[in-house]
């Protein structure tokens, strides 16, 4: 991906149901990855990175139990690992 490619900034919300702010992008100095620059809205923040690559990957996770007259049956299904919510300001 170009750096002219990029997600906006802003809001994001995790799969896991958490909130982060999109601060910025750079690149890893030996390898030229693209990094994302972001802060959780909880805790104690500061500041995180994480690749590009992993930040927009999907991920899989359960979803919700389906009963059948035998069994309940486990399914899985592939979400985003953020979801892009709002600009910020």
């Amino acid at each position: 991906m170009d750096m002219q490619d990029l997600p906006p900034l802003g809001l994001y919300k995790h799969y896991k149901g958490k909130y982060y702010s999109v601060l910025g992008f750079a690149r890893h100095s030996e390898t030229l990855e693209i990094m994302v620059l972001y802060v959780p809205l909880y805790g104690s923040g500061g500041y995180w990175v994480r690749p590009l690559s992993m930040f927009t990957e999907q991920v899989e996770r359960e979803a919700e139990s389906v009963n059948t007259r035998d069994k309940a049956i486990e399914a899985i299904e592939k979400v985003p690992r953020f979801e892009y919510i709002a600009q910020q300001d």
